[in-house]
């Protein structure tokens, strides 16, 4: 098996194993019509899917990685993001020895792969941090040599890149098909020192809905409108946000009048990691 997170295949042999179920017991009462598609979907994109640290068994650069359903996000230790997105469509992959070209999609053999880089400018990574440990663990069994194998490999469901910019904390988490970043900006902090270079993209732009579509060399991806809030005495209160297009590919945000002595919360979801949907 290679380098294919034992965890992952089972989580994806319980599910699909739970629809079936659900799908059998409906038709044989014939009550009720089987799941649809669109249900299976909402199912798997609701799913947390966990952070592994790498101890070996990825490139040396990368601090922490998650697979989702629609393609990988791989956390450098220098705290670049780098998105594996897979368009649904065969073809042969090649290897090569850097986390950000083509080495990224040796586990994705049986679709083309766009891999997209996010560089955010002018911050200070110190450390890269997991927190909410999972349940759950990964092991890897590659080759013939047992001194090479691991087991047990601890993950997370978030972990945090710090304090990134002057009073702004950065956390990750990642979904069925989805990846959320939430940018915490603590009172005083100026949400305006946000900034995110994508490299590995033709172009960007803001959308009809808000949403920010970037091209790729095998299609467009999209994070969704961002949202934000404030929690005040106990109630979550939305803050106007949208995006702000600069030159370079570099996106940031632009917020409404909020309360400054509270914390803010940005909120970006990268909706879909399928290509063209």
């Amino acid at each position: 098996m290679k380098k294919s997170a034992v965890f992952f295949l089972s989580l994806m042999f319980i599910l699909t194993s739970a629809l079936s179920h659900a799908s059998v017991s409906t038709q044989a009462g014939n009550s009720e019509p089987s799941i649809t598609k669109e249900e299976v979907s909402k199912k798997l994109s609701s799913l947390t899917v966990p952070f592994i640290e790498n101890k070996g068994q990825t490139h040396k650069d990368v601090s922490f990685y998650a697979k989702t359903f629609g393609g990988s996000l791989y956390v450098t230790k220098k705290g670049e993001l780098v998105y594996t997105l897979i368009k649904n469509e065969k073809s042969e992959t090649e290897d090569a020895n850097k986390p950000d070209t083509k080495a990224l999609k040796e586990n994705n053999h049986n679709s083309q792969v766009s891999v997209v880089r996010e560089t955010l400018v002018g911050a200070k990574i110190t450390e890269i941090t997991p927190d909410k440990p999972s349940s759950a663990q990964v092991s890897y069994f590659k080759g013939n040599d047992p001194s090479k194998h691991q087991s047990g490999l601890k993950t997370y469901n978030e972990i945090s890149l710090g304090k990134i910019y002057k009073g702004i904390e950065l956390r990750l988490k990642a979904h069925g098909n989805n990846v959320e970043k939430l940018f915490y900006v603590s009172p005083g902090a100026s949400p305006k020192d946000i900034k995110i270079k994508m490299q590995g993209v033709k172009s960007i732009k803001k959308a009809e809905d808000k949403s920010l579509v970037f091209e790729t060399e095998l299609g467009e991806a999209s994070f969704t409108k961002p949202i934000a809030y404030q929690m005040i005495d106990g109630k979550k209160i939305d803050v106007d946000v949208n995006y702000e297009i600069k030159k370079g590919n570099i996106y940031a945000f632009n917020l409404g009048k909020y309360d400054r002595t509270k914390e803010v919360v940005i909120d970006p979801l990268l909706q879909s990691t399928y290509l063209g949907g």
